[in-house]
């Protein structure tokens, strides 16, 4: 058992700026915003975009199918056997196709993006209720341990409520730290905190050794010390709930600028990747974004979307067809 209190440690924990309390929401309106229902709503209606694309898929399906159908020659380009305007009628239709497939694979990513972050919450959570560590052996271990590492090297220490009145999915994680910042706004940790400058001055020392305390004061190092792991069970909860706010919004930027550079040109889905970029360079973004979009680069390599597993495993089955 350590004997020397990490007197920092209480005053970092003291300073860590206290949380405001809603204004213009209630605890009444907001009784059902949890991180499960938004992210299931989220999801539903992601789901419900891509299924009002299939109506317009099968139509172009067909209409491709029949002038494929006009080619008769196995061994020619179907572009070769058709007329011009046939052609050109048949570049439309797979760009049209491809702006769908674009549009499936921005959505799919997104909703790999919502489960992910369901998870990281599930797992903070897991480890302030119940201390239970991320399992190294999970196939969930790289997203178990992002707000950790995300606080280890980005750290946030400041908390607001949200600037919407309405239930988000920022406003959920928020609901849920609450606890966490309610003990942290607890008197005793200011009472702790004092406590231990007292024993740090009283002996002179910048680290206080229980073993050189007399009874009464090993009693006050006692507790100190019980309330010095809490407040940062509490603390640590906190920032990596806080941590994941800054993975929804950095999720919610890449999102809207595909859509947005989807809309403007139906192309690449991954050149949002280059306007994010750009608008690094641009002075635009944050560090603290940029850090957080290159997060979720590294979580879509190691978790891709349904959309973007069946395409890639459609394009090795491809390239490992012999050919004729």
């Amino acid at each position: 058992m350590k004997t020397t209190l990490p007197l920092f440690a209480l005053l970092v924990i003291a300073s860590i700026c206290r949380a405001e309390e809603p204004a213009s929401v209630t605890s009444r309106k907001m009784a059902d915003c949890t991180v499960p229902d938004v992210i299931g709503v989220r999801m539903y209606e992601s789901d419900r975009r891509v299924a009002e694309l299939s109506p317009t898929t099968m139509p172009l399906l067909d209409k491709m199918k029949a002038l494929a159908d006009k080619a008769h020659d196995p061994k020619r380009p179907v572009g070769e056997q058709l007329s011009g305007k046939d052609n050109e009628q048949l570049g439309e239709i797979r760009s049209r196709l491809m702006a769908l497939q674009w549009h499936r694979l921005i959505e799919s990513r997104y909703s790999k993006h919502l489960q992910l972050i369901e998870e990281m919450t599930e797992s903070v959570d897991a480890k302030y209720r119940w201390g239970r560590d991320p399992d190294e052996k999970s196939s969930d271990y790289m997203a178990d341990v992002t707000p950790a590492i995300l606080q280890d090297i980005s750290p946030v220490n400041t908390f607001n409520p949200p600037k919407e009145d309405h239930c988000t999915l920022v406003w959920a994680l928020y609901l849920q730290e609450q606890p966490s910042l309610a003990a942290l706004n607890a008197p005793e940790l200011d009472a702790a905190a004092a406590a231990a400058k007292q024993l740090q001055q009283k002996y002179h020392v910048a680290h206080v050794d229980r073993n050189a305390l007399s009874p009464d004061d090993q009693r006050i190092f006692d507790q100190a010390q019980t309330t010095l792991v809490r407040m940062q069970r509490d603390a640590a909860h906190a920032q990596q709930i806080e941590q994941i706010k800054t993975m929804v919004e950095a999720s919610d930027l890449i999102y809207d600028t595909s859509m947005k550079d989807f809309d403007q040109s139906a192309g690449d889905p991954d050149s949002s990747i280059d306007t994010l970029k750009q608008m690094e360079k641009d002075g635009k973004l944050s560090a603290q974004m940029v850090m957080r979009v290159n997060v979720w680069l590294k979580l879509d390599e190691k978790y891709p979307s349904t959309e973007a597993a069946g395409l890639d495993a459609l394009k090795k089955a491809t390239s490992a067809a012999p050919s004729k």
